[in-house]
This record gives structure tokens, C-alpha cells and sequence, in this order.
């Protein structure tokens, strides 16, 4: 299905160990660069999730913009395969197949949407994937989720986006993010509010993805140009 590098099994392995010390209540968080394979892992520990710990069969993903949340769904897919799970798009764009794969998804932000989306999961004891923007999830209050995934998650500090966040449901609350965003109060907005967004669980640096040969660094690019027109000189 798809293949780990060793960091990112690293991050899967401490995703699977910490969850299964607590099933029904756990919350962590990652700390990947730009680059890492964030969503790989993501994918992976959703795949362990449905195959080992599920109840209601309905899961989240979160991002900060509609087209990241559509590429995530795609993304997910490929990770997973096509007819691994139902998909819905909660938000208040459009989700178009691309590359000619043969899967439609609905796009709404409308509750009562996903909630009959999960009677027909549950009928066809598939599990269902809700794929939402921090703009639209606070509308899936009440949901109970078996896990939700929040990428992007500095987005999370922001005070609307962190009220909708902690007032979703649900069992394995993971965040994953290259910049995490602190505030001086352990409880407050930054991440480094344990009681909402739990313990860092797995951290990478760039360095380290550097010397791995994963990852290049930084480099800034001069250039000189001329021209004749005064109003830009």
C-alpha cells in the first residue's frame, strides 16, 4: 500500500503506542518540517484507527483552507486506496475528481448532510472521513468522532478556530504541524495547551531531515536586474 520512511514510522510507532494506553481518550501532537511526509502519517495512523480502534466509524481531518482540504482528500485516498473509506467534504467549496479518478465526493456544510452520510456508511459498514476547513468544523459540534486529525494545526491559536476545535468530539485528537505556535499561558490558545491539544508525542527537525537527505535547506536567490524606466529605479 505505501511505504514509511524511517522517521515517519517513528512518528506512526509513537502515534500507535501512546493511543493504545488510552483508546478512548487521547490527544498528542507532532511536530514534522515542511516536507516531512506530514500526511502519510496522518494517513497511516487513520488507517490503524479504523482497522483497531473504531466505534462510530466517522473521522476527521482538518485543515486551513478548502483546496488543502480537497488535496488531503485525494492524498488520503491514493495512501489508502480508493474504496477504503466514504469521504465527505464539509465545507463551502467544490470537490472535483482529478486525474481522472472515478470517486465523487459531496461538499456541504450542512450537519444534517454528514449525519445521514454516516447512517449510510454505517449501512454499508464502511467507515466515513469528513474532511473539513477550521473555517466551517465548529458546525460539527456533537459528532462523535473516533479521530480527528487537525493539519496545519497553528491555525488552531487563532481565537475562533481554537473555540471550534475544543468544541469538537472526539476520542484521538492528533494535531500535526512544521511551526508550532506557543503562548506564554499553558492555557491558552498555543499548542502548548496540554489539556486540549495533549503532549508532543513525536518532533524532527530540519536539520536532522537534512542530514537525512530528505529534505534540502534554505537557500536564498539574488537577482539583478536593469532597467530603463526611472519610476523604478
Amino acid at each position: 500500500m505505501f511505504t514509511l520512511y524511517d522517521y515517519q514510522q517513528d512518528a506512526y510507532d509513537a502515534a500507535v503506542d501512546n493511543i493504545s494506553q488510552s483508546l478512548d481518550d487521547s490527544r498528542g501532537r507532532f511536530v514534522m518540517p515542511t516536507g516531512a511526509g506530514k500526511t502519510i502519517v496522518q494517513a497511516s495512523i487513520l488507517d490503524w484507527q479504523i482497522q483497531n480502534n473504531s466505534k462510530s466509524g466517522v473521522h476527521l481531518v482538518l485543515a486551513p483552507r478548502i483546496m488543502l482540504g480537497n488535496q488531503l482528500l485525494g492524498e488520503y485516498k491514493q495512501f489508502l486506496g480508493v474504496q477504503s473509506f466514504r469521504a465527505i467534504a464539509f465545507h463551502s467549496g467544490e470537490h472535483v475528481a482529478e486525474d481522472g479518478v472515478k470517486w465523487k465526493e459531496t461538499a456541504t456544510t450542512q450537519k444534517d448532510v454528514v449525519v445521514q452520510a454516516m447512517e449510510d456508511a454505517q449501512k454499508l459498514n464502511v467507515p466515513l472521513v469528513v474532511f473539513s476547513t477550521y473555517h466551517s468544523c465548529g458546525k460539527l459540534a456533537g459528532v462523535d468522532f473516533d479521530t480527528i486529525l487537525a493539519d496545519e494545526a497553528q491555525y488552531c491559536v487563532s481565537e475562533n478556530f481554537n473555540e471550534s476545535f475544543k468544541n469538537l468530539t472526539g476520542r484521538i485528537r492528533l494535531t500535526f504541524t512544521a511551526t508550532e505556535k506557543h503562548t506564554a499561558s499553558s492555557n491558552g490558545y498555543g499548542l502548548n495547551n496540554t489539556s486540549l491539544y495533549g503532549e508532543r508525542w513525536y518532533y524532527i527537525s530540519p536539520d536532522e531531515l537534512i542530514k537525512k537527505g530528505r529534505i534540502v535547506p534554505p537557500r536564498l536567490h539574488i537577482a539583478h536586474i536593469e532597467t530603463q524606466d526611472e519610476a523604478l529605479t
